[in-house]
C-alpha cells in the first residue's frame, strides 16, 4: 500500500504499480483509484509544474547516491504530459514513452524508461533505489492550497527528493 507523505498512514486513494524490464527499458504501469470527474491537469508544455496536478512520480538512483541531484525523476499527469529530470538537470528530455487512460473510477498511466539513457541497467547493477509517488488534487481548477493527498510507496518523511527515501528495485 502507498502511505501518506510524512505520515506513514495508509493512503486513502489506492494505487497499484507493476514493473518489468527487458534489459533495455523499464516499464512501469500505475492504476490509480479515484473519482476521475475532478482531475487537475492544467500544464500543457513538457517539463512544466506537473507536481501540482493529479499524477504520478517515479524516482530512481544508484545505491550509493546521497544527494537529490544524483537521481532520475519523471512526473506524469493524467493527460500524458511529463516532467523529467536527470542528475539535477530539468532541461534533460529523455526518450520516455507514456500512455494514459481515464475511466470513471480510476486512471492508468504506463511509462517506458530507457535504462541506458539514465545510466542504469540490469547488466550493470542488479539493485537500484526506487520510490513511486502519487499526487491527488481531485479538483478541476488550479488554486492555492495543498493537494488532497500525496502518497508514496516507500515512506518519505522529508519529501520524495530525499535519496534515502527509497526502497529497492531488484533486476531479475
Amino acid at each position: 500500500d502507498f502511505v501518506g507523505l510524512g505520515t506513514g498512514k495508509t493512503a486513502e486513494h489506492r494505487t497499484q504499480v507493476k514493473l518489468v524490464h527487458d534489459g533495455e527499458r523499464l516499464y512501469v504501469a500505475y492504476r490509480c483509484e479515484q473519482d476521475t470527474s475532478t482531475l487537475l491537469a492544467w500544464t500543457k508544455e513538457r517539463d512544466g509544474r506537473l507536481w501540482r496536478e493529479d499524477g504520478l512520480e517515479l524516482l530512481l538512483n544508484r545505491p550509493g547516491d546521497t544527494t537529490k541531484e544524483q537521481n532520475f525523476q519523471v512526473i506524469v499527469n493524467t493527460t500524458g504530459n511529463l516532467f523529467d529530470l536527470l542528475r539535477g538537470k530539468a532541461d534533460w528530455d529523455g526518450d520516455i514513452g507514456v500512455g494514459t487512460r481515464v475511466e470513471p473510477k480510476c486512471y492508468t498511466i504506463e511509462l517506458s524508461v530507457p535504462l541506458k539513457d539514465i545510466g542504469l541497467g540490469p547488466a550493470k547493477e542488479r539493485f537500484v533505489r526506487i520510490n513511486l509517488g502519487r499526487n491527488v488534487y481531485a479538483r478541476k481548477t488550479l488554486k492555492t492550497g495543498k493537494p488532497l493527498e500525496i502518497s508514496t510507496w516507500y515512506l518519505a518523511h522529508y519529501g520524495n527528493q530525499d535519496p534515502r527515501a527509497r526502497g529497492w528495485l531488484v533486476f531479475n
